[in-house]
């Protein structure tokens, strides 16, 4: 059965697939930055050749596409380890990195002085003297330049001063055994004949070569450009991204802001706020922002869980104490309205309540009355057949407690003529009370005026007597230690309080309740 063609479909996986790989361009971008920032700082690791990619020879030729690729110039079946550094096409050249004259001067000679020694215990006669004057000048060298390297610090530009007391100390360790002695006749004594030929030459320069070597091998020479840095080729790499990002940054923002009425093209910039990280030439690392951000919503990267414990983790610092804060404050304020008189001028209804009467209404008598329809209209109704019991059961307790009751009870009669009775007068006494609370609630203004007369007077009388022999201030001092006593209690319980818990407590209620969202849509 042939698929139908849906147009939206198609649309969308485009914009899946174009999502999915600006996500994969962002975080190439990225990986890059990370590299050029740890460059300098791991360039001795990556130099010394302690990362390798191994390749192993095929016993055939390799077809690619078209084109086949002979093996490798190694023997069939064995591994080439190829230094990481190399992959990189030598990055020094993006940092602008050179190697120091000097010290690789220094080496030149080292390698020179290794050609003669071999050449020397090889010849005899005339051959052998020539050899042996050429090594001692090389010596020479090497001891001068050994002062110089000292006393100017050529690692100093690279910031590998560190290097050179490295250096110092093995040669310090390697000529006397120890560490406290000078540097400076330590490489003078090691470039010294009589020492090569005492301890022997092979293992000295081995020695050199497998320790001192590598680490003058890190030193390098770096220009400065005309701002007073390090010149550094990475911007034009950054510069062929940027190029991408633009673009797509501003076709995006435009699109939203065209799209969404509520947004122009500046606010739909702000839209996409972390996209700018991807576009300054500074502060390459907060491209990790963005970064994370495209990857989680491809689904290369889940960052729900890290989000949900990173924002739980900060509530539950400043829980404790906003809420602590919030609740003294309550507190505080409560106990100041008291010690202010509030009470006093609230029960005197003299004016001086600082409570505004928003509506000209007295909501106390208001609540009274709904009070007393609803249990009119709504309940007295319901409960009918449950009063009128409770009634006849009253009444016939009455009637027991009658003197002379067990006597009348006993004549023929009696007794269905007292249950007749009880339950006419239940009905009666109910249907009467019904009849008087439903007159209440009927529209009369004069019940209106005694129940809101009632209200004040009973204010005044209340109000009056609180103040008559000082209970109001008894009353306020009680409420306003029992507010103190209430707030102490309130501090110490919520520090005891597991915020993390009630956070958890909190997530798991909002998981339950959680709408089933829409697809992501890409803007």
């Amino acid at each position: 059965m042939a698929k139908t063609y849906n147009p939206r479909a198609v649309r969308v996986r485009i914009r899946s697939t174009f999502e999915t790989v600006m996500a994969l361009i962002v975080l190439l971008n990225f990986i890059l930055v990370v590299f050029d920032l740890t460059y300098i700082p791991l360039r001795n690791f990556w130099l010394q050749g302690r990362v390798k990619i191994t390749l192993i020879r095929l016993d055939r030729p390799v077809q690619i596409g078209s084109r086949q690729f002979e093996s490798l110039a190694i023997p069939p079946g064995e591994a080439w380890q190829v230094p990481f550094v190399t992959v990189f096409s030598k990055y020094d050249r993006v940092k602008a990195i050179q190697p120091h004259r000097e010290t690789m001067a220094y080496l030149g000679e080292v390698d020179e002085l290794e050609s003669h020694l071999s050449q020397m215990a090889t010849t005899t006669g005339m051959a052998n003297f020539e050899q042996r004057q050429r090594v001692e000048a090389i010596l020479k060298d090497l001891r001068e330049r050994s002062d110089r390297m000292i006393d100017t610090n050529p690692f100093q530009l690279a910031n590998k001063t560190g290097t050179l007391e490295r250096i110092k100390n093995l040669m310090r360790s390697r000529v006397f055994g120890s560490v406290n002695v000078s540097a400076r006749e330590s490489f003078r004594k090691f470039w010294s004949l009589p020492y090569l030929e005492e301890k022997g030459y092979e293992g000295e320069l081995a020695f050199f070569n497998t320790r001192i070597r590598p680490l003058m091998e890190t030193n390098y020479f770096r220009p400065i450009g005309e701002n007073g840095e390090f010149v550094n080729n990475f911007n034009a790499i950054d510069f062929l991204f940027f190029l991408i990002f633009l673009p797509e940054f501003l076709l995006r923002t435009w699109w939203i802001g065209r799209s969404r009425a509520d947004l122009n093209w500046p606010e739909a910039m702000l839209w996409r706020w972390y996209d700018i990280f991807l576009l300054i030439p500074f502060a390459r690392f907060l491209r990790v922002i963005p970064t994370a951000i495209r990857l989680n919503k491809v689904g290369l990267l889940d960052l729900n869980a890290v989000q949900r414990q990173s924002t739980q983790g900060l509530v539950a610092a400043i829980a404790e104490d906003i809420t602590e804060v919030v609740i003294v404050r309550v507190i505080n304020q409560l106990q100041g309205v008291i010690r202010g008189g509030e009470i006093r001028n609230l029960l005197s209804g003299d004016g001086k309540s600082q409570f505004v009467d928003l509506n000209n209404i007295n909501e106390i008598a208001e609540i009274a009355k709904l009070i007393i329809q609803v249990t009119v209209q709504k309940v007295l109704p319901k409960v009918k057949p449950d009063a009128e019991f409770f009634i006849q059961y009253s009444i016939k307790r009455a009637m027991a407690a009658t003197p002379g009751y067990e006597a009348l009870y006993k004549l023929p009669g009696m007794e269905r003529m007292q249950q007749e009775m009880s339950q006419r007068m239940a009905r009666q006494m109910y249907q009467t009370f019904s009849e008087i609370a439903n007159g209440l609630i009927a529209e009369d203004s004069e019940f209106d005026n005694l129940l809101y007369k009632l209200v004040t007077n009973f204010q005044i009388s209340f109000s009056t007597e609180l103040q008559s022999g000082h209970s109001i201030d008894r009353l306020e001092a009680l409420i306003v230690a029992f507010l103190e006593e209430l707030k102490v209690s309130f501090s110490k319980n919520i520090s005891d309080e597991d915020m993390e818990i009630i956070l958890e407590q909190s997530r798991q209620l909002q998981l339950k309740n959680k709408p089933v969202l829409p697809p992501y849509t890409y803007e």
